[in-house]
């Protein structure tokens, strides 16, 4: 879909149990696999992995969420943490994570592996902009049209993924929060799985990936918003 990708520059470049003994066995397990799960600073290991589901998705976006510093490395920290406290499970963990299994196995640059999302995003963005300012409308045929409005579209939806990595739960309150992050992933995949996805830098893959994979946990974790329809048919049964 996205064939204007190579116009890029090059240069930046589970569940709980009722048995105490075994939860914290297993906690004991994955927090040895995970360093970053180690540093809990408000809630104790076994009351962490024992808490209700809202207040395991708090704990994560205080950890992971609580400014615009994700970077690279942090998400598999972050696939992990999600699916030790039960909030994803074994099968969508498998799933998100084999989703850019190719990509995951080249690393990026040291400089790059800890850059922050919101900064890649930023940064990609720009050249992005660039590429599309630079095109003459004059002068475009019907493929180049097409190729400008799905470089626009991409550009949409690289706007709006910083927006939400950026400050998640100030997204969460936006009340077409839902839509827009579900738009978002489904251009995200489609830009992933499309051909010309290979033709482009290694650190743009690896950068475009982990913000796929990031946006598809917070997906996981965010309640699903009523729409103006079910809040009508809500009404029409209480009140009708």
């Amino acid at each position: 879909m996205i064939n204007s990708l190579h116009l890029y520059n090059t240069t930046f470049s589970p569940t709980t149990s009722s048995n105490n003994a075994a939860v914290e066995a297993v906690a004991d397990q994955q927090l040895q696999q995970s360093p970053k799960v180690e540093s809990s600073e408000t809630i104790t290991q076994e009351n962490l992995y024992l808490s209700n589901r809202s207040q395991k998705i708090n704990a994560i976006s205080n950890e992971f969420f609580s400014g615009d510093s994700l970077d690279f490395t942090d998400v598999e920290a972050l696939k992990e943490r999600v699916y030790q406290l039960g909030l994803i499970s074994h099968n969508e963990y498998a799933k998100l994570t084999n989703s850019t299994a190719e990509v995951e196995n080249s690393s990026p640059s040291n400089e790059n592996s800890t850059i922050s999302l919101t900064n890649f995003l930023g940064n990609l963005l720009e050249r992005l902009q660039n590429d599309d300012s630079e095109k003459d409308p004059d002068e475009s045929t019907s493929a180049e049209g097409n190729e400008s409005e799905a470089l626009s579209a991409l550009i949409k939806a690289l706007e709006s993924a910083k927006d939400i990595i950026s400050n998640v739960e100030e997204a969460k309150r936006e009340t077409d929060f839902k839509a827009t992050l579900q738009d978002t992933l489904v251009l995200l995949k489609e830009t992933i799985e499309t051909p010309t996805f290979e033709k482009i830098p290694l650190d743009d893959k690896v950068g475009l990936s982990k913000v796929y994979q990031t946006l598809t946990i917070v997906d996981q974790l965010s309640p699903q918003r009523l729409s103006n329809e079910k809040v009508n048919k809500y009404l029409d049964l209480s009140f009708g």
